[in-house]
């Protein structure tokens, strides 16, 4: 299996890079992640305000993903994700360093939270252009969507050759919001596997689970996140049932969820949630 280091990466997506690995559709690979500070802070010891802010949310590649075709979406599926023993959660200028131990976050003496890891950036090359990793958008990014974990598979709209993918910013634990500006932040490993899909369910990233699918949507303020993620869904409901959008928004109106993924990033994400079998996807 291959396994691609964590001491390749950018800080930015784009078609410009040129691809730090190469692996196959269809191929189970691990990427190593650094943690949003790219280690300055648990590995380098130095201090929130000593860090270099132009090396946040390091992610790993750029892979190219040898027979993904523009116009095709990359299904990425989290097989697996395994987290280092400690990690760090800021709020503002404060942080704290929290140890995990026998698959739980030790946040205090009283307070242990199960790990739950969450990949927080991961998306391909943008149609045009160049996106900081700390910003999301209709490429991925930076969703910090607590829904990509383990057993989950996000699909994203690939826009040039190979797609080139990247990924870090791992989370071991996340509450939905990640209302204080992180969750807590770790060096991971993911195990993962990348298929083509020709006829994607949305022009926009989506999640898909064993239960459920989940649409996103990300803009600069949050009507548009949520109009984006909702317009999104009905649109899809619409087409695998062969409704009406009237029709389909009653039903995500009765039956989905909508979801804030984080409000805390240069640009919001939302995303709507509905039951697959609903959905019939």
């Amino acid at each position: 299996m291959q396994r691609l280091s964590r001491n390749e990466f950018v800080c930015e997506l784009s078609a410009d890079h040129s691809p730090a690995y190469q692996v196959q559709v269809g191929e189970v690979f691990v990427v190593e992640t650094q943690d949003c500070h790219g280690g300055q802070v648990l590995r380098e010891g130095r201090s929130l305000q000593e860090r270099d802010r132009a090396l946040s949310n390091p992610a790993t590649g750029p892979i190219l993903v040898e027979g993904l075709q523009p116009g095709d979406a990359a299904a990425v599926e989290v097989l697996d994700v395994k987290v280092a023993d400690r990690g760090i959660v800021v709020a503002g200028p404060e942080w704290k360093v929290v140890p995990i131990e026998n698959g739980a976050a030790v946040f205090a003496e009283d307070v242990r939270l199960p790990v739950e890891p969450v990949i927080g950036v991961i998306g391909l090359a943008p149609r045009e252009g160049a996106v900081p990793t700390v910003t999301p958008g209709d490429h991925g990014g930076n969703l910090d969507t607590v829904d990509i974990r383990p057993g989950a598979t996000i699909v994203l709209p690939v826009a040039h050759e190979g797609g080139l993918l990247a990924l870090g910013d791992v989370h071991a634990v996340q509450g939905d919001g990640e209302i204080s500006g992180t969750g807590l932040e770790v060096e991971a490993e993911a195990v993962l596997r990348v298929t083509r899909v020709v006829e994607p369910l949305s022009a926009r990233p989506y999640i898909l689970t064993a239960t459920q699918v989940a649409t996103i949507g990300s803009a600069p303020e949050w009507p548009e996140a949520i109009r984006t993620a909702v317009d999104d869904m009905v649109a899809l409901v619409a087409k695998r049932r062969g409704v009406s959008p009237a029709e389909a928004k009653m039903l995500v109106s009765l039956a989905g969820d909508l979801k804030f993924s984080q409000i805390v990033n240069p640009w919001m994400t939302a995303r709507m949630v509905m039951p697959r079998v609903l959905a019939k996807c």
